[in-house]
């Protein structure tokens, strides 16, 4: 989102309270401060903050989009009180602020949650609304606070209900989402588990959930199109849908991740969450009158997007990087006589290493080792293999020398299994302005929470 919005020609300024959000996300484009983008820790529920993103810069903002949320739904039944606070009492607090401020337009981007399961093959803005968890209310409770607030003040709003958002719009741009489908399948395909599907009796064609999936990127532009229809002062409607008017099955997700990745597996299959529906899929005619809306990517396109991302920020994590999904090993330690790296395949005569990527930095540290990254090594030794190499020991993700990497064996084969080191997608507020050669007008834009 802040890569469209600075493509776009505007000032950018994200608040973001970093409790599950990527502080490397940001400001990739040159120096965040010269480049147009400002960066503000702190959370939408907090006025202060809001109010420190909005004076961010030297003008007033313009413009909010708001696409901050507790955004999981069957998390959200067992975490209500969570889930109201971050997505009611912040949507009170934004647009207490953005009164105050003289901010009068706003994005919001909300959710097919709010449809619950509908009694229609597909859902159109008209379509009534029957949330079926705490996530689903509290996204439509954000809508009607936008609305009444719009009754009785000069703010203009229009808000996007969106779908599973998928894929990655740029290579280093991953998500690493605990509870979103792709991060989960991809993940589990990383560490040689195999992926589950959490339902199969639904009354669709295959027993699995149907769902519009979106990619990111169109949805990107989606809400940065929003932004410059209000800023043009055009009459939008109330709510969009930004659907493709198909679905897809989680279990032809399973499908096209075989596909794409090349590994063979067969899900699990695992019983329903609750607050899950079965089946949602929208039209996206209206935004795509409104919004040029155009979901410009095929399922093979978004999962291979994801993958893309996700091999990148894996290979990333070897050479210390973050989040440690997958380690390389440049070298194990001396007790085991074994230089190692994390390969593909094996002959049955070689050693296989399992290791993990927590418990250990304590361990590094206490041997002396001056590293980034550091993983537990358990060797398993075939009979073939030297009984000496049957040890544990701790590995630096450090890369060593080049005559010890290029005398390093790379046939040897690990199986992973990591803690991500970062939990979910980030909760921005993006605020920005964009500047012409005749005069500035700012827009202010935004994602939270």
């Amino acid at each position: 989102m802040t890569r469209r919005l600075r493509e776009s020609g505007r000032r950018v300024v994200v608040l973001d309270d970093l409790s599950s959000g990527h502080r490397q996300f940001v400001g990739d484009i040159g120096d965040a401060a010269d480049a147009g983008i400002r960066f503000v820790e702190g959370s939408v529920v907090d006025p202060a903050a809001v109010d420190a993103a909005i004076g961010a810069f030297d003008e007033p903002v313009r413009g909010v989009v708001h696409l901050a949320g507790y955004k999981y739904a069957g998390v959200s039944v067992q975490r209500p009180l969570h889930t109201y606070t971050q997505n009611v009492t912040a949507m009170q607090v934004l647009l207490e602020r953005l009164a105050a401020q003289e901010v009068s337009r706003l994005v919001f981007s909300s959710s097919a949650a709010t449809f619950g399961t509908p009694d229609v093959d597909l859902v159109t803005e008209t379509t009534p609304t029957r949330p079926e968890s705490p996530y689903g209310e509290s996204k439509l409770i954000g809508e009607w606070l936008i609305r009444d607030v719009a009754r009785v003040s000069a703010l203009t709003h229009t808000s996007l209900r969106y779908f599973n958002v998928v894929g990655s719009g740029y290579a280093d741009l991953y998500d690493s989402s605990p509870h979103n489908l792709f991060p989960l399948v991809l993940k589990a395909l990383t560490e040689g588990r195999t992926p589950s599907v959490n339902g199969t009796d639904y009354p669709t064609p295959d027993g699995s959930c149907v769902r519009d999936y979106v990619h990111v990127d169109d949805l990107a532009l989606a809400h940065v199109a929003a932004a410059e229809a209000l800023e043009a002062g055009r009459s939008l409607e109330p709510v969009y849908n930004l659907g493709s008017g198909d679905g897809s099955s989680v279990i032809q997700i399973m499908d096209a991740v075989r596909r794409v990745t090349g590994i063979e597996f067969t899900p699990e299959r695992r019983d329903r969450r609750p607050g899950d529906p079965a089946r949602i899929v929208a039209t996206g005619e209206l935004a795509a009158r409104d919004l040029g809306w155009a979901n410009r990517h095929s399922l093979d396109d978004m999962v291979a997007s994801a993958w893309a991302a996700w091999q990148k920020v894996t290979a990333a994590a070897g050479a210390g990087g973050r989040p440690a999904e997958r380690l390389v090993v440049w070298w194990v330690g001396r007790a085991c006589g074994a230089r190692l790296t994390v390969g593909e395949g094996g002959s049955p005569g070689q050693m296989a290493v399992m290791f993990t990527a927590w418990g250990a930095r304590d361990a590094a540290t206490r041997r002396g080792m001056s590293v980034r990254s550091a993983v537990t090594i358990v060797v398993r030794a075939p009979a073939a293999a030297n009984s000496s190499a049957a040890c544990a020991t701790v590995a630096s993700t450090v890369e060593p020398p080049a005559a010890e990497r290029n005398s390093t064996p790379r046939s040897a084969r690990a199986e992973v299994s990591s803690r991500s080191l970062t939990r979910s997608r980030p909760r921005l507020l993006l605020v920005g302005r964009r500047r012409s050669s005749r005069a500035s007008s700012r827009t202010a834009v935004g994602t939270t929470t």
